[in-house]
């Protein structure tokens, strides 16, 4: 396998690194300051689809819609 830059890629460990939980809580608040709606768009319920393709586009609806909502409340529109 070729491998591009020299960045080595942390492993999982038992217990981890101070300098592990310091990223991971750096990627967590990023990830809860960017999402003005804790929400994946997708209601909660039974969901039967008649196939794949189906199933995938009720997902993206759903994702587009969230993050429609997320623009939405981040400019302060409801």
């Amino acid at each position: 396998m070729r491998q591009v830059g020299r960045r080595i890629v942390g492993t999982i460990a038992l217990f981890p690194s101070g300098e592990a939980l310091r990223a991971a809580a750096i990627h967590q608040a990023t990830g809860q300051a960017l999402a003005a709606v804790a929400t994946s768009g997708i209601p909660k319920g039974i969901y039967r689809f008649f196939s794949p393709a189906e199933l995938n586009r009720h997902t993206e609806e759903a994702a587009a819609q969230a993050v429609a909502l997320n623009v939405r409340r981040r400019l302060g529109r409801s």
